[in-house]
């Protein structure tokens, strides 16, 4: 049977038709095109407040490494590298220092990643923790991601710790003008709490929740996110229910290596706007155009609202900088300004925004150089970070300024500007600019001091020496016991005076950082023998024995500063002849093991010097000042005893200068035992005769007994203005059987040398009308003399020395000289110029 259908009936069967029809395909269409669309839209936004909360980790970290920057480059962090310094810690390690930075922890590391110093403190109870011993294993493991020389450089990141994720910055430790050699690393570190993660959330509108990457019980969507990892994927969304979506990604530790997963939870604002408006669209298709607009204009509205409340916040966070926060577009414009920018130009953000280029506040004589040098980084698209510049006031004054920035981008890879930080740095620059100038000074009035101490040695030496030289050929006549007792008295006291003119003059060097040390071949049993000699030739006196004993497995011949080793020696051993009245002093000299290779020429071996006595001792109390200038255990000790209490300073300074240690033990009315270790180079003839057997060569053969070369006929010219110094050497040089003629300046040392043949010249340095030096360069470049001229002179600092063997001279006496020593000097040039046809300029 055949249903009958009116015409209305198909027509309106035909339109419903029509109507479900469309219904389904436009239903169809707008569920993929609206809430497809806006689901994708959701996804994107996900996936971008990832990467914001990922970037807002980062920046924590770099927050910690600026923080770091005025403690790195600290000259008082610099020097507490260098000498340990105890009040840098009592004045800076406190809490109160350490809770105005905001972290927990601050380390310090030497250049071979060794813990220099740490130090922890629990924020919220301000009281001292201890620093997670996986974090310190961690800097150590890791000290060469740590050695930075770079000023530039910093590291920043995280690490996992037992005691929870930790966030660091470090950077090297420079001066205060940011320049090296750096002297280790400086970290500052922080626990990244659930109050940090809900402060960073709160900037990208999103809850933040972390889980290791390596924990066992975790939420069952960490455990997918982790598989999703594992599989390669760099996000992981998932939908935690109809109202939240949540992304996680990976974040990598210091070492580059997978350490956490972050969680990102935000609402599903926009997948419930592109829901609402699809069933807006099929409920009221007649008015669809009018709603889908008001759906859109509402969801533009809400997005336009957000990003504004997250700009808004953004200028809160800058407003509340201490830098100035600015934006530049790429023609340099500036097209954002922070209020700081009133504080430190002078002028308000409307003032400059639009208005000014960022090369305006450049010095005038600057702007150009500096603009198209600014305008080279932005075609390069380049980051700058701490250019220090003086820029401008509206004032007109100039201020010191810092400025970092880098390059953003636009949605399709184009530069859009540059954003960063400009930091007013006056104060500091002038604070560091007055340090310089007080150094400067204080470097000035050291030489200055230096220079007025070795004019007064020179003008002490010049009468002592006719003191010294005239008592010696006293002592060689008849004189009663009480003369002679007189006579000794005055050779003491002489000697003594000479000895404080050494002993402040070699202070006065070390302060001034003057006293080099010197590198040649030397026997150092003949040295320490010797220093022992000369040290101890009046202790029998006293009834003191001293031992000198040298073990075997020291080699004899070193490379090295003989004379700063036996002025160590020399030092020691009359510092305990001093103090002891009976027993014994013993000197030991051995050799510590260390390896092969270590210096030129051949091999390093570290040489150990102890110097004990039977002495006064010193008081436990004492021994931390005994080695300061002018420090003595006791200030009785300078009544009893005598000394000014350089010999310990200078000592120690030595000491160190030579790459050595000096250490004391004692025991109040026991003794004392002084140990020094110096790293000597064992000398390459030394090492060729133990390889080879070969005998000491000639020049290193004992040298004959000098008492017993004759002078007789000798001819000496002696060049010499003071007359009193003239008669002493007429009398010395006439006991000795010499021949002498005089010459009082070196003009007339000239002529005479043109005149006569002579076997020696004793030349005076400072004479009127021609020094000893210019006379030198004469009998040498225009008279074409060879014969040997010995300086004698009161002048004793290096650079005399150096001008006169550079002039030609061939060995240098200081006044006040000593009769065995002059002897011995005139035996050995005599016989040199025999042997010797040809004279080398700068022979010594």
């Amino acid at each position: 049977m055949k249903l009958k259908i009116s015409i209305h009936e198909k027509t309106a069967l035909l339109v419903f038709t029509w109507a479900v029809a469309s219904f389904l395909i436009i239903g169809s269409v707008s569920w993929y095109v609206v809430v497809g669309r806006f689901a994708t839209l959701e996804r994107m936004f996900c996936e971008r407040n990832i990467l914001r909360s990922q970037n807002a980790l980062k920046d924590r970290a770099v927050s910690l490494g600026n923080k770091v920057a005025d403690w790195a480059y600290w000259g008082d962090t610099y020097d507490f590298m260098q000498d340990k310094n105890e009040d840098y810690i009592k004045g800076n390690l406190v809490p109160e220092s350490i809770v105005s930075t905001g972290i927990d922890f601050i380390i310090f590391v030497d250049k071979k990643g060794g813990m220099f110093h740490s130090f922890g403190l629990d924020k919220k109870t301000a009281k001292e923790i201890p620093v997670p011993e996986d974090f310190i294993q961690f800097v150590k493991g890791n000290h060469k991601s740590f050695d930075l020389s770079d000023s530039k450089q910093v590291v920043s990141g995280l690490i996992l710790t037992s005691g929870g994720v930790i966030m660091l910055g470090a950077r090297a430790i420079l001066t205060s003008s940011s320049t090296g050699p750096a002297r280790g690393t400086i970290i500052f570190a922080s626990y990244l709490t659930q109050d940090d993660l809900t402060k960073m959330g709160e900037i990208v509108q999103a809850t933040l929740e972390i889980s290791r990457l390596d924990a066992q019980n975790v939420p069952a969507d960490f455990k997918q996110a982790r598989a999703a990892f594992a599989r390669g994927e760099k996000l992981f969304i998932l939908e935690s229910g109809p109202d939240y979506l949540s992304g996680f990604t990976q974040v990598f530790d210091l070492s580059e290596r997978p350490a956490l997963i972050l969680k990102n939870t935000m609402p599903r604002e926009i997948f419930s706007y592109g829901k609402t408006t699809f069933i807006y669209f099929l409920t009221f298709m007649p008015v669809f155009g009018i709603l889908f607009g008001v759906a859109v204009y509402l969801s533009l509205r809400a997005e336009i609202r957000r990003r504004r409340e997250s700009e808004d916040r953004f200028k809160m966070v800058a407003e509340a900088a201490e830098e100035l926060i600015y934006e530049v577009n790429p023609q340099g414009l500036y097209t954002y300004m922070s209020a700081m920018s009133e504080r430190i130009y002078g002028l308000k953000p409307d003032d400059i925004v639009g208005k000014k280029h960022f090369y305006d506040f450049y010095l005038p004589e600057e702007r150009e150089a500096r603009k198209h040098r600014q305008l080279g980084l932005v075609v390069g698209k380049q980051p700058f970070k701490d250019i220090v510049r003086a820029h401008v006031h509206a004032s007109g004054k100039n201020i010191v300024c810092s400025v970092s920035g880098a390059p953003f981008f636009d949605a399709a890879g184009n530069l859009a500007g540059y954003r960063g930080v400009i930091t007013d740095i006056t104060a500091r620059h002038e604070a560091e600019q007055a340090l310089m100038a007080a150094k400067k000074h204080a470097e000035e009035a050291s030489v200055f001091k230096s220079r007025f101490l070795a004019n007064m040695s020179h003008e002490i030496r010049t009468p002592m020496n006719a003191v010294i030289g005239f008592t010696d050929l006293l002592g060689g006549t008849a004189l009663d016991e009480t003369q002679r007792e007189y006579l000794g008295i005055i050779q003491t006291s002489g000697r003594a005076l000479i000895a404080l003119i050494n002993d402040i003059l070699d202070v006065s060097k070390i302060e001034a950082g003057r006293l080099r040390i010197e590198s040649a071949h030397f026997d150092l049993a003949h040295v320490v023998e010797e220093s022992v000699k000369v040290a101890t030739h009046r202790q029998w006196a006293k009834g003191i024995h001293a031992i000198c004993g040298i073990k075997d497995d020291c080699h004899r011949h070193y490379y090295g500063d003989a004379t700063r080793v036996m002025q160590i020696v020399l030092n020691l051993v009359s510092n305990a002849i001093k103090f002891t009245q009976e027993g014994e002093i013993e000197v030991c000299v051995s050799k510590l093991p260390v390896g092969p290779g270590m210096g030129q020429p051949g091999d390093t071996e570290i040489i150990q010097i102890t110097v004990r006595d039977t002495g006064i001792g010193i008081p436990e109390d004492k021994l931390k000042t005994i080695f300061k200038p002018f420090e003595q255990a006791d200030a009785s000790t300078t009544r009893k005893y005598g000394g000014t209490g350089l010999g310990l300073s200078i000592t120690k300074s030595l000491v160190s200068l030579m790459g050595g240690q000096i250490a004391v033990v004692s025991r109040e009315g026991k003794g004392t035992t002084f140990t020094v270790t110096l790293p000597l180079n064992k000398s390459y003839e030394e090492s060729q005769r133990e390889s080879l057997g070969t005998p000491l060569s000639k020049k290193e053969q004992p040298a004959k007994d000098m008492v017993a070369v004759p002078l007789n006929g000798k001819q000496i010219l002696v060049v010499e203005d003071n007359a009193v110094n003239v008669k002493l050497m007429q009398r010395l040089l006439e006991k000795m059987g010499c021949r002498i003629e005089i010459a009082r300046d070196g003009r007339e040392a000239c002529d005479k040398v043109r005149e006569n043949s002579f076997d020696l010249v004793l030349m005076d340095l400072q004479m009127p009308e021609m020094g000893g030096v210019e006379a030198t360069r004469v009998i040498r470049n225009e008279i074409k003399s060879t014969v040997p001229i010995v300086a004698l002179t009161a002048a004793s600092t290096r650079e005399d020395k150096e001008d006169a063997l550079n002039a030609g001279m061939n060995d240098y006496l200081t006044k006040p000289v000593d009769a065995a020593v002059l002897r011995e000097k005139i035996v050995y040039w005599c016989e040199r110029k025999n042997n010797q046809p040809q004279f080398k300029q700068g022979d010594t």
